[in-house]
């Protein structure tokens, strides 16, 4: 429910997909000597030296489109242009890299059915004179971008997507990979070949096979997809020429689609001038960061309610939820939000119907509450803690106040409703009711009012010093879900506890707090005779940014046989989700892996990767 109402839902509805330029990098580590080596071509290194500039022709077609019933939001995008990637050199290990679209030939784009650069004074005041700057890791995904001050919107956005729709993960020294990647629907699964070579390029195949994370769509959307792609790389290290399509469909209550056609050339080297980034003071963005103008948010909510009306939601909650499920529920509730981001009365009336209406039972009364905390905004926070108040005696009431965990900016009003709730309970209701007032007091500390987030922390910490069995891990977990800097030193602390449960609530609990204390921890847990906390641990571990020495210690573990059969799973999920990292290293540990386990699915993953 939350994620229908992510950002990502309006960035989809506003482009078409975008098909993009090469993050291209610094060299690459060799490969290690001492593994066996690979047969026929690998793959070079890509470089990208200061003070170089590469001009490249880029043709691009592709469409998008999410439609929930009458409720329907599409884009589309023809462009062919020259873009240019100027090399500033190295900052803190990552390359600087300047994103320009110069001589801009082609610029159809719709969005919503408007004309969005119907003639070239529209395509000049979103081009002309701007730069994007990457800042591109070693191993070629984008980390961030920055832009000038008056960068507009529009602007923005197409960089986002030409730098994370296509990036060259180049794993040099390999044949063949697996790297997951960012692009315009999520974070795509990516398998990597050398199909070939000659003596002045080696050419690339990919092939998406899967998306982790498909944007604007609930998580149970498993989407199809058909997207391969070759690219031919100088042994130089610039990228020649790009080229693919990439089919997507998902979903059918609410459906997604997407089409992209692109090819990149490279047209050679172009005059560099010297002059200095214009965008390097602005602040550093993640691509998933997508700005979003108050017009066509406005404009997006609109077309995203489509045709539901608050009568409506009140009848449908009426009719089907006592049930807890509508018909359609996704397109549902993606409308139903949307209605309530539209129109914030609207929430305070669907409290009322929560709180007065016998009919709605427990299971409509939790959908009320899903779709309040989903929008988030004040009204909606207000109409969610009346209905908590209303229905204290529910004997089902700790099932109702987990919503309120869900609220990404919570007001300190409904911190203190959950802290309220928990101190008046007793039993398995106090344990939930501890879980969700570490959540609750996370966000808050994250939104902006972390002196008030502390005082909710503290209170936990104090019922923990006195608490055992089953209250104490509810505690432990509750301080693990807030996730606040300030407890790592009490949740690290029962990394020896005696129960076993204790330890696995305290592996989890340190997933979202990295650092020295929680790193040694996680070591010790991750070692633990109890598999369940093994594999707590090292999940937590993923979560943490790692470098090459951590990948090398725990393939010595590994090696030694200090760590269970359970952690070989989740350590090759964290070696998928840090492929980042320097190659000799993410070798290492799967060599170690793969000499240990006895899963033939694993191993199989591990030579691909």
């Amino acid at each position: 429910m939350r994620r229908l109402a992510a950002p990502a839902l309006l960035l989809a509805a506003t482009l078409a997909v975008v098909g993009g330029l090469v993050a291209v990098q610094e060299a690459i580590a060799p490969p290690d000597r001492g593994a066996a080596a690979p047969t026929g071509p690998v793959a070079p290194r890509l470089r990208w030296p200061a003070d170089t500039v590469w001009r490249y022709r880029l043709e691009l077609k592709g469409h998008k489109r999410i439609e929930a019933g009458p409720a329907t939001l599409e884009g589309a995008l023809d462009l062919a242009a020259h873009v240019e990637l100027r090399s500033y050199g190295r900052t803190d290990g990552n390359t600087r890299l300047g994103l320009r679209f110069v001589e801009v030939e082609r610029h159809g784009l719709t969005m919503l059915g408007e004309d969005v650069m119907p003639d070239r004074a529209a395509a000049d005041a979103v081009f002309a004179g701007r730069e994007a700057l990457l800042e591109v890791a070693p191993d070629g995904a984008v980390l961030g971008l920055r832009f000038a001050g008056d960068a507009p919107t529009l602007f923005q956005h197409l960089s986002r997507l030409v730098a994370g729709e296509i990036q060259l993960v180049v794993r040099a020294g390999e044949t063949t990979w697996e790297a997951p990647e960012n692009t315009q629907h999520g974070q795509a699964l990516t398998d990597y070949e050398v199909v070939g070579a000659d003596a002045e390029s080696v050419e690339l195949g990919r092939h998406r096979f899967d998306y982790a994370r498909l944007d604007g769509a609930p998580g149970d959307i498993a989407p199809a997809v058909d997207a391969r792609y070759t690219a031919r790389v100088a042994r130089a290290g610039h990228v020649l020429r790009l080229k693919g399509t990439e089919r997507i469909r998902a979903g059918e209550a609410l459906r997604i689609e997407g089409a992209l056609d692109f090819e990149l050339l490279a047209m050679g080297p172009a005059p560099a001038d010297g002059r200095d980034p214009v965008a390097a003071l602005g602040p550093r963005t993640g691509l998933d960061r997508w700005p979003v103008s108050a017009e066509a948010r406005h404009m997006m909510r609109v077309r995203r309610a489509g045709d539901m009306t608050l009568d409506r939601i009140t009848d449908d909650l009426r009719a089907f939820g006592p049930g807890g499920q509508m018909p359609e529920h996704s397109r549902w509730a993606w409308q139903a939000t949307g209605r309530l981001l539209l129109d914030p009365s609207a929430a305070t009336a669907l409290g009322r119907l929560a709180t007065d209406d016998p009919r709605l039972g427990h299971k409509g009364r939790a959908l009320v509450l899903d779709l309040l905390a989903s929008v988030g905004h004040p009204e909606a926070q207000a109409a969610l803690r009346g209905v908590l108040e209303a229905h204290r005696e529910d004997p089902r009431y700790a099932a109702l106040l987990t919503r309120a965990g869900f609220v990404e900016r919570p007001e300190p009003e409904t911190v203190q409703a959950v802290a309220e709730a928990w101190r008046a309970a007793g039993g398995v209701e106090r344990q939930s009711a501890a879980t969700v007032l570490g959540a609750a007091a996370g966000h808050l500390y994250r939104s902006g009012d972390p002196d008030r987030a502390l005082g909710h922390v503290r209170q936990l910490e104090g019922a923990l010093r006195g608490a055992e069995g089953d209250d104490r891990r509810a505690l432990v977990l509750a301080l693990g879900n807030a996730g606040v800097p300030e407890s790592i030193e009490t949740v690290a602390a029962f990394a020896a506890d005696d129960d076993p449960g204790v330890r696995r609530a305290a592996a989890t609990a340190l997933r979202k707090t990295p650092g020295a204390l929680a790193e040694q921890a996680l070591t010790g847990l991750m070692a633990d005779a109890d598999p369940r906390v093994a594999r707590a641990a090292v999940k937590s571990l993923t979560r943490h940014p790692l470098s090459a020495g951590h990948l090398n210690t725990l393939a010595a573990a590994v090696n030694d046989g200090a760590l269970s059969p359970a952690t070989h799973g989740p350590l090759v999920e964290l070696l998928v989700a840090h492929a980042e990292l320097d190659v000799e290293a993410r070798r290492a540990l799967a060599a170690a892996i793969a000499g240990r386990t006895a899963d033939g699915r694993l191993r199989a993953r591990l030579a691909r990767m």
